[in-house]
């Protein structure tokens, strides 16, 4: 079910690997780089914990085709797992009982090609011509990652993967130690997102609103989202303006927004925090097994209740309650645009792209116009705008603030905040910060105690 091209170029010392496959993020457990050593790409039968091991075995002098074999004979059955790999010098591989005839291990058409310094291999295929058309398009001088990429969509335009193509990676390892990654979670063109996340260049909105007619644009209050709201603002009777009050809202933001939203489509979904916590549990940064709201049963392990108060990761919470209502809204509403002004550098959880949706609408398209900007850009335009800005970014508090009872990944900066404007809101805060931390202390003393008894020497033990 994927279709991959590894190759180097001896000029620079780049070697890299970029691959497609119908599984969604098919970069997190498929390819693999090491600078200087080689890139590697597990197929198949998923086996991630393998990449490793073969870089390694590279590293340790074997060649890619006898690091690759060595690391496939260690499985119990290898029938189904193929591994393709290339190193700096030695003749790049895909070992794993393929042939261009076909691979019984697999369904469908499976099979490779390795020139001088590429291989192409992929299982599930259309058939021979996937492979014949990459290896025809990764020959030439262009730099490494472009060759792949064009590479990758010679394939996908040849037939690819025959249950179709829905994520894609590219990785490349330079010799000075850094990497190239680029990865698309899930889309229904993934080779051509790839190639734009490869080129970097900025979202077009003009482009974006060419080709839709409804869309929603996700709207905080803060910084990131009065940029967008105002670079949105010539394309305005296309969007509507989603603000997802959590029900825990400051005060002072609830004014801000329905202010700064006068004159927009405007939707406000209010949800109820409350009684989600004490369904799910509160948002924790760390949790002690006992108080894992988020426990499901699982075969041999049986029920088990929570003792005491229930905890959740704080990262589910935020889902849950800022990100899922939007996009139920955008599918209900058959939107065909999401925009976020969520940012790279922010470590954004929602994913770019283009998302497949059950009829009787067959897409959305997920975009971060402000994907590539800083946050010295973000506050160098919303002061050439003059653009307002929530209190608190002029108090030192540079967030959106849309929680205040929210008892994990609390900033110094958001309770110092809290303490000159909402004292009354603090000190409920502490409450709920004792009752959730209190266990996590005691969890956390205890397994001091262990782990200091487990790693201490005794004096007779070897310095």
């Amino acid at each position: 079910m994927t279709f991959a091209v590894l190759a180097r170029c001896l000029n620079t010392g780049d070697i890299g690997v970029a691959i497609a496959s119908a599984a969604q993020n098919v970069g997190d457990f498929v390819p693999m780089t090491q600078s200087g050593i080689g890139a590697v790409a597990v197929m198949g039968v998923p086996h991630p914990e393998l990449r490793q091991p073969v870089l390694d075995a590279m590293a340790d002098g074997l060649t890619a085709h006898q690091a690759a074999l060595q690391v496939l004979s260690g499985l119990p059955n290898p029938a189904g797992s193929m591994i393709a790999a290339i190193g700096p010098y030695a003749a790049p591989i895909c070992v794993g009982g393929v042939s261009q005839d076909g691979w019984d291990g697999l369904p469908d058409w499976a099979g490779k090609l390795a020139g001088p310094d590429w291989v192409v291999a992929g299982n599930r295929l259309a058939g021979l011509d996937v492979l014949k058309t990459m290896a025809s398009a990764i020959v030439g001088d262009s730099p490494l990652s472009e060759r792949l990429v064009s590479t990758l969509e010679a394939g996908a335009q040849a037939g690819g993967d025959r249950k179709g193509c829905f994520s894609a990676a590219l990785r490349v390892a330079h010799l000075d130690g850094t990497t190239t990654e680029k990865s698309i979670f899930r889309d229904i063109d993934p080779t051509t997102r790839l190639r734009e996340r490869l080129t970097g260049g900025p979202v077009s909105l003009p482009a974006l609103f060419e080709r839709h007619e409804r869309a929603i644009l996700t709207y905080s209050g803060g910084a990131e989202s009065q940029v967008l709201l105002d670079l949105c603002r010539p394309w305005r009777d296309k969007f509507t303006v989603v603000w997802v009050n959590t029900g825990a809202m400051f005060p002072h933001m609830e004014r801000f927004v329905r202010e700064t939203t006068s004159g927009f489509n405007f939707v406000e979904l209010k949800g109820d925090l409350n009684a989600y916590i004490e369904r799910n549990g509160y948002p924790s940064d760390m949790i002690p097994a006992e108080h894992d709201g988020g426990f499901r049963p699982t075969d041999g392990l049986g029920e088990r209740r929570v003792q005491g108060i229930k905890l959740q990761n704080w990262l589910n919470c935020c889902r849950d309650n800022r990100t899922h209502p939007a996009l139920e809204y955008a599918i209900a509403s058959r939107s065909t645009l999401y925009l976020t002004g969520q940012r790279y550098r922010d470590g954004a959880s929602l994913f770019e792209g283009v998302l497949p949706i059950d009829p009787p609408r067959s897409t959305l398209e997920i975009a971060w116009p402000l994907r590539d900007w800083t946050r010295e850009r973000v506050m160098e335009y919303i002061q050439e705008r003059g653009l307002a800005l929530p209190e608190q970014y002029h108090l030192g508090c540079q967030e959106s603030l849309e929680c205040w009872s929210c008892t994990a990944d609390l900033p110094v900066e958001h309770i110092a905040y809290m303490r000159e404007r909402y004292p009354d809101l603090l000190e409920e805060l502490r409450v709920r910060v004792r009752a959730v931390y209190g266990p996590v202390i005691k969890a956390s003393d205890k397994v001091s105690i262990w782990t200091n008894e487990v790693l201490r020497r005794d004096q007779t033990d070897a310095p």
